[in-house]
């Protein structure tokens, strides 16, 4: 790979769709060694497919003949962010066979970009779809060749504890059982530390203020403070 295209990793193995008007289409984007490429198809009855690309030299002629490795990262990520968030628009669409169309990247910008794009025949249209879905066969054996990856992990499992019912036995134990607690409830003695002095009226609440220690001293009185407002 040239060392300019070694920064366009970020725009590899992208995937989108264009809603325009009342047409649908999916855009394919790809990098190898020569070039960046751009594959848009037509959804429906039709099967049409356009392709386009841009060279290393397209892209010197864009950004300058000696680019920095950081000036390529930042405009082949802007590539891809126009790509991943659908800022992507066919300019000059024409349904018309050989019509001269363009992919137009970050349209709202100040500088948008354009990938001119040339329809191919049906023989290659049909090259094309039958690779892209040997790549997507090969990607779903890592899911147990589903098209689509279930929504709990293959590797997860749900485990349940068993519980058998009790016999006849332990149900004729249980009445005995039940008497036996019965009998052997009894109101608790307080601890001799804490045994109140009387029985039979309540221990009173110590009043606000008085010692915990010793509620039945006193209690003393505290003045409430004020604050005065921040505008005295």
């Amino acid at each position: 790979m040239s060392s300019t295209l070694s920064h366009f990793g970020c725009l590899d193995e992208l995937i989108q769709i264009i809603y325009q008007n009342v047409n649908r289409f999916v855009l394919i984007s790809s990098v190898n060694d020569e070039q960046w490429t751009i594959k848009m198809g037509l959804t429906g009855s039709e099967g049409r497919w356009w392709s386009g690309s841009w060279s290393e030299g397209d892209i010197l002629a864009i950004i300058g003949s000696r680019p920095s490795a950081t000036l390529l990262e930042k405009f082949a990520q802007k590539l891809a962010d126009s790509i991943i968030q659908g800022e992507i628009f066919v300019s000059n669409w024409d349904p018309s066979p050989g019509a001269e169309i363009k992919l137009t990247l970050a349209p709202g910008s100040k500088k948008p970009m354009h990938v001119p794009l040339t329809e191919i025949s049906t023989a290659e249209a049909a090259c094309f779809a039958a690779n892209l879905f040997s790549v997507i066969a090969l990607q779903a054996q890592s899911r147990k060749c589903q098209l689509h990856g279930t929504s709990i992990p293959s590797g997860a499992s749900l485990s349940f504890v068993s519980t058998n019912a009790p016999s006849a036995s332990s149900k004729s134990e249980l009445p005995k059982v039940r008497t036996t607690l019965n009998s052997k409830r009894k109101e608790p003695s307080p601890s001799p530390e804490f045994e109140p002095e009387s029985r039979g009226h309540p221990a009173s609440r110590p009043m606000k203020g008085a010692s915990l220690a010793n509620p039945n001293k006193k209690a003393r009185k505290y003045q409430a403070i004020e604050f005065g407002s921040d505008e005295d």
